[in-house]
């Protein structure tokens, strides 16, 4: 008798151990190319179960409703294992969109992040970015997203939603979760406070510089408030850099530092107002 009550609570030890799982220290990264990158990754259903939900074969990818009817409205959603944020942090992936549908309200694909659970109905997810619709059609696109949430489980989660038969299709790979303050073995290591962004908010012109000389090479990116990379990477000395953002739309941009070797430093916000 005691040993059948010390199996059954081993047993629903294990499974709840297994159904949350131990927290995953930063950075994350996961291009769905094996077992050991898909481990933890879970669906939820939560609409209309159609023959088409989300697949990792080599990408995370979702196929529309084929053949669906008007009536029906599918919600996949497709949630990460959990993350250990020691500070608020970031996420960039490739994300491609093709077919021939052209409503979001209809058709679209969403990321959040929660915490707490991974289930969407328990978890307490907020929208973090739109990959609906990128442009162009049927190319990969660079994304970025903050994260605003310090947690010792955190979910970063994709929500695919169709009413009926929309023919639109979404591929996403290369994710990389990043927490802003990340310790390194890099002797020379470049935080925030070590990058000039002036003036700010920019109109014309900014103008990128590194307090400190550096012999290392770095190369620094720009997204838009929409996650999409408008500036691809390129060198940053220590000479000052110029962008001209005079014909950029008016919001929040995201300076993104990298090394040459593709090892990220530090991200920093500014505004562009004309």
């Amino acid at each position: 008798m005691i040993k059948s009550v010390l199996f059954s609570l081993l047993a629903a030890l294990t499974l709840y151990i297994n159904a949350h799982g131990q927290s995953i220290e930063l950075p994350y990264y996961t291009g769905f190319d094996s077992p050991a990158e898909r481990a933890g990754w879970q669906q939820f259903r939560k609409g209309f179960e159609s023959s088409f939900d989300w697949g990792d074969n080599g990408s995370l990818s979702h196929d529309y409703n084929v053949g669906g009817d008007l009536t029906d409205t599918v919600i996949d959603w497709y949630v990460s294992p959990p993350l250990k944020f020691i500070s608020e942090g970031q996420v960039s992936m490739k994300a491609l969109s093709w077919g021939f549908s052209y409503d979001p309200f209809d058709d679209g694909c969403e990321v959040y992040a929660g915490t707490s659970n991974p289930d969407p109905d328990i978890g307490d997810f907020v929208l973090i970015g739109n990959l609906s619709y990128l442009d162009p059609d049927n190319m990969f696109i660079d994304t970025l997203f903050d994260i605003p949430l310090i947690h010792d489980s955190v979910y970063i989660a994709f929500k695919y939603k169709t009413i009926g038969a929309h023919w639109r299709i979404y591929n996403i790979d290369s994710i990389t979760v990043e927490a802003d303050s990340v310790s390194s073995t890099i002797s020379q290591w470049v935080t925030a406070t070590d990058i000039q962004l002036y003036p700010n908010p920019a109109d014309e012109s900014l103008f990128i510089k590194l307090k400190n000389e550096s012999d290392k090479q770095y190369l620094f990116s720009i997204y838009n408030s929409a996650g999409r990379r408008i500036v691809q990477p390129q060198p940053l000395i220590a000479d000052v850099a110029t962008l001209t953002t005079s014909d950029w739309p008016e919001g929040v941009y995201v300076f993104q530092l990298d090394t040459a070797e593709g090892i990220r430093q530090t991200s920093r916000r500014f505004l562009v107002r004309h």
